[in-house]
């Protein structure tokens, strides 16, 4: 991580700031994808596929908002009776506590299976309902879904107002998270060449963005960070330069006011690393702002 004393940062003081707004930090893996097909080959821990990053944000998305009760979903996508058919009534003030809770050492907005059954198993058959919804393609290279089939789940089916996507605006992101509205990005970190006049992109990623912090110098912004939520468990998460997610080069940190609280990343800092801590997602990035 990188500290906001670091040179560079601009040595002025905070302006305007929205804390994080989401209270979860959730994975892709188990207890989230406990009700995911089996699938060939896969590398996870219950032989299930991943619950994918569309589906992961969308959920997010759905915890803040609490925009979906209950949910059911039939399907002959999967092998098993869990990734098949299911119905389930979430318990958001239980999910979101349960998230909150940092007992026996849990990170601060994920869920244990053992510790968390009802709700851990709620969020699965959540995750899975929206891969039925979102017609996600589940395989053992990772779980994929379209960006733009969520928007309009989102708008037509969540009972919320998501706009389309469109190019990647800070200015644009501070105005919804002023209103208490929350930012979906997607983007791609990696471009390549396959014709002289064609590019192609892959190495792609959607994520939530759910707060800010803008640095001033006498009166004038020096800098913002954005906060960034990218639906792995905590990793990776924290404040990035607007418009730089650059996961390679670590995070900004910024004490809370409340400097015990769980969400500060001074007192919970990441505790592992992997190879997706190198990626920047520089290309295609596209935004859409979602609320009520």
């Amino acid at each position: 991580m990188i500290s906001t004393s670091t040179p560079g940062w601009g040595g002025g003081n905070p302006g305007r700031k929205v804390y994080p707004l989401l209270s979860v930090k959730w994975d892709q893996s188990s207890p989230y994808n406990n009700c995911s097909p089996y699938v060939d080959g896969i590398q996870t821990s219950n032989g299930r596929g991943h619950t994918g990053c569309v589906i992961t944000a969308t959920a997010q998305i759905i915890s803040y908002f609490r925009c979906v009760g209950q949910i059911t979903y039939n399907t002959n996508q999967g092998n098993d009776l869990n990734s098949n058919h299911g119905t389930a009534t979430l318990n958001w003030d239980r999910i979101i506590a349960d998230s909150k809770s940092i007992a026996n050492d849990k990170r601060y907005g994920t869920l244990d299976k053992d510790l968390h059954h009802e709700s851990s198993y709620e969020v699965a058959r959540l995750m899975r309902y929206l891969g039925v919804a979102l017609k996600a393609d589940y395989s053992n290279k990772g779980t994929g879904a379209k960006s733009e089939k969520a928007i309009d789940w989102l708008n037509d089916w969540g009972g919320l107002s998501a706009s389309g996507l469109s190019d990647y605006n800070g200015e644009e992101a501070v105005k919804a998270l002023d209103a208490k509205k929350l930012v979906y990005v997607r983007a791609n970190a990696t471009k390549s060449h396959t014709w002289i006049f064609f590019n192609k992109y892959s190495d792609g990623h959607a994520w939530v963005i759910d707060g800010y912090i803008e640095n001033m110098t006498n009166g004038n912004l020096d800098r913002r960070l954005v906060h960034c939520n990218f639906g792995w468990g905590g990793q990776c998460d924290g404040y990035y330069i607007d418009g730089i997610f650059d996961t390679g080069e670590g995070t900004f940190t910024w004490e809370l006011e409340d400097e015990n609280d769980p969400r500060n990343p001074y007192t919970r800092p990441d505790k592992d690393k992997k190879t997706r801590d190198k990626l920047f997602f520089r290309y295609k990035v596209k935004m859409s702002v979602i609320g009520r």
